[in-house]
C-alpha cells in the first residue's frame, strides 16, 4: 500500500488535515540543496559553505513547516522487512523497530525516527535529508552513499556504522556516538560535531577543513595523508597526529586494524621507497 502511493496521492496527503492548506504542495519532492564537489586541489571556500548553509536552512524550514498528513508508523515492528525504494518522506517513525531492515534507496526526507532502532539496517543510497534521528540506535548500520544533509543525529548511537561516501553536510552530530565508524569519503562540511565520540573511527579521502573537529577527536581516529585537516595541518606539520601515516596507504584497512588492536604501541609504517 505504501509503495503504490502515486504523486497525486502524495499531493492529496499534503492538503489533508485541519492544519493543511487546500493549495499546499507535498514539499518532500523539493530537492535538498547540495554542496558542490570541490576539485581535487581546491577545498570548499568560506563563501560556498555559507551559501550552502543558508540554502539548507531555508529548505529545512520549509520541510518542518509542512502541515499535511504524515504516515504514522510510530512503534511499529519493521524488523528485517524490505522497505527498499519506498517513499516514507515525512513519516512518523518514532520508536519504530527497524533492525536488519533493507532500506536501500528508501526516501525518508524530513521523517522523524527519534529513538528508532536501526541496528544492522541497510540504508545504502537512502535519501534521508533533514531526517530526525535523535537518540536513534544505528549501531553497525550500513549508511553508505546515503544523502543525510541537514539530518539531526543528536546523541545517536552509530558505533561501527559504515558511512562510506555518506553526505552529512550541515548535519547535527552533537554527542553522537560513532566509535569505530567508517567515514571514508564522507562529506561533513558544516556539520556540528560538538562532544561527538569518534574513538577508533577511520577517516580516509575526506575533507575536514571546514569540519569542527577538536584535536582530541582527530587523535582518537585513524587516517592518512588522504585526509585534509583543519587549519592547514599537513603531514609535515608538528600537529599531524603521531599515529597517522604521512602518506596515502595502500593497505589502509590492515593498518587501521593494527592501530585499533594496540593504539598505545602502534607505529605507522614508513613511506614506500
Amino acid at each position: 500500500v505504501l509503495g503504490r502511493r502515486t504523486a497525486a496521492q502524495r499531493q492529496a496527503e499534503a492538503r489533508w488535515g485541519k492544519d493543511a492548506s487546500p493549495n499546499a504542495e507535498w514539499v518532500f519532492d523539493v530537492p535538498c540543496p547540495s554542496l558542490p564537489d570541490a576539485a581535487d586541489d581546491c577545498a570548499t571556500t568560506v563563501d560556498e559553505l555559507a551559501s550552502y548553509q543558508a540554502k539548507l536552512w531555508e529548505w529545512k524550514t520549509k520541510i518542518n513547516a509542512y502541515a499535511g498528513y504524515r504516515l504514522d508508523l510510530r512503534k511499529t515492528n519493521l524488523q528485517g522487512t524490505d522497505l527498499s525504494d519506498l517513499i516514507l518522506s515525512g513519516a512518523k517513525l518514532q520508536e519504530a523497530r527497524i533492525e536488519g531492515a533493507n532500506l536501500f534507496r528508501v526516501r525518508m526526507k524530513g521523517a522523524t525516527l527519534t529513538q528508532a532502532w536501526l541496528e544492522g539496517a541497510t540504508l545504502w543510497q537512502a535519501r534521508l535529508e533533514g531526517v530526525r534521528l535523535r537518540q536513534a540506535w544505528m549501531q553497525g548500520a550500513d549508511i553508505s552513499d546515503s544523502r543525510m544533509e541537514g539530518a539531526d543525529l543528536f546523541n545517536a548511537r552509530m558505533e561501527g556504522a559504515i558511512l562510506f561516501c555518506a553526505r552529512l553536510e550541515g548535519a547535527n552530530l552533537r554527542q553522537a556516538r560513532m566509535q569505530g565508524a567508517n567515514l571514508w569519503s564522507a562529506r561533513l562540511e558544516g556539520a556540528n560535531l560538538k562532544d561527538a565520540s569518534f574513538v577508533g573511527a577511520t577517516l580516509r579521502n575526506i575533507d575536514c577543513s571546514w569540519v569542527g573537529y577538536s584535536p582530541d577527536q582527530i587523535t582518537s581516529t585513524f587516517g592518512d595523508a588522504s585526509v585534509i585537516l583543519p587549519k592547514g595541518v599537513t603531514p609535515q606539520s608538528p600537529d599531524w597526529p603521531a599515529h597517522w601515516p604521512k602518506f596515502e596507504l595502500n593497505e589502509f584497512d590492515t593498518e587501521w586494524r593494527k592501530w585499533q588492536a594496540s593504539p598505545d604501541t602502534y607505529t605507522p609504517p614508513d613511506p614506500p621507497k
